[in-house]
């Protein structure tokens, strides 16, 4: 183990209670902070061999980028709207970071993100009265959405036709739109 690693392994706990520290100040006065900024120019430091570890990272992002942030999840922010951190978010975030799970396959043998997830899937599914048998899955975020909802769009019109396009029944006009011969 490299000694920024070690040196970070070994003052975790004061180092996750200064970003914690940090965080819950932010949270506190998010009402107050700015949203928006002036056009930002800033220099971008040289790789390190070593690295900074914890500690230097979080003094670097302060310095640089601290008072850059926006209070975006906070009650003047009237441009694009997120939905903010909630206490609950942060704790799957950092639950998400802490266990670092990466499913393995389908079936999540071995890991357990792949059953997370259809809980929640199942409380919406009750939440909205929806048909137990609808399916359901999360994805990284709104372009991902929007590209998955067109996706099974297009293969729930092939069905609807008697065609699978996942599987390569496409038609003329999709192969001209592909340039591709079919």
């Amino acid at each position: 183990m490299n000694d920024q690693l070690k040196h970070d392994m070994t003052n975790l706990d004061e180092l996750l209670e200064k970003v914690k520290r940090q965080g819950l100040d932010y949270l506190k006065n998010i009402r107050e902070r700015q949203t928006s900024t002036d056009v930002i120019e800033y220099s971008v430091a040289k790789l390190n061999e070593t690295g900074l570890g914890g500690f230097d990272t979080l003094k670097l992002f302060n310095e640089k980028f601290k008072h850059l942030i926006v209070g975006s999840a906070g009650p003047r922010y009237l441009g694009y709207v997120i939905g903010g951190s909630t206490p609950a978010s942060i704790l799957g975030d950092w639950l998400a970071t802490i266990y670092d799970q990466n499913p393995q396959t389908i079936n999540a043998q071995g890991d357990v993100s792949a059953i997370i997830e259809v809980e929640p899937i199942r409380l919406l599914l009750d939440l909205f009265k929806l048909p137990d048998d609808f399916l359901g899955g999360f994805v990284t975020g709104a372009t991902m959405s929007n590209f998955t909802c067109l996706a099974v769009a297009r293969q729930w019109i092939g069905q609807e036709l008697g065609k699978d396009f996942a599987n390569g029944n496409i038609s003329k006009f999709q192969c001209a739109l592909f340039r591709r011969s079919c």
